[in-house]
């Protein structure tokens, strides 16, 4: 699927975080920094691609990208990406929240990288099967990570925050 016309803003923010930790940033320097960014914009890379290798270029041997049914690396453990948004409505009001989807399917940790546009900010969860595992239907096979309507930073009292790590280096080990 090509990026949507809505996300590009969003899928830049995080080809922009994510560039400095690619292996083509520490081949190349910002060499070639344009030119796969005109390829993101043109719908050639796909951001969630780009998770998955920075992924597990930064997790030094850990695992390897080995994108099959259930998982995306070889510890079994899957990228997802993820932008907090505001899915609330007129009659009950705002509610800011990440959404993980389509993980019914999967069958280890998920590394998640989720961008806070509200707050230009990423926050880094890694939520075991055992936390998740119960959510396998099609209606409920989701994560959505609360965050605060006031300040918008993420809630101490989502049943997720527990799963946050400090950094992303963190979330790739």
């Amino acid at each position: 699927m090509a990026t949507k016309d809505s996300t590009v803003g969003t899928e830049i923010k995080i080809f922009d975080f994510l560039w400095p930790k690619s292996e083509w940033y520490q081949k190349y320097g910002h060499q070639y920094y344009k030119y796969h960014k005109e390829l993101l914009l043109s719908g050639e890379i796909q951001i969630s691609t780009m998770v998955e290798n920075v992924m597990a270029f930064n997790s030094d041997g850990l695992f390897i990208k080995n994108s099959i049914d259930g998982m995306d690396f070889s510890d079994e453990s899957d990228a997802k990406c993820c932008t907090v948004i505001n899915n609330g409505s007129k009659k009950a009001g705002p509610k800011y929240t990440g959404r993980i989807a389509g993980i019914g399917a999967k069958i280890g940790t998920l590394r998640i990288l989720c961008y806070n546009k509200f707050l230009d900010k990423f926050y880094y969860f890694k939520i075991p099967h055992s936390a998740y595992k119960h959510l396998t239907h099609a209606t409920y096979g989701s994560i959505d990570i609360q965050f605060k309507i006031d300040t918008k930073e993420l809630s101490p009292n989502t049943k997720w925050a527990e799963y946050e790590v400090s950094s992303f280096e963190e979330l790739c080990k």
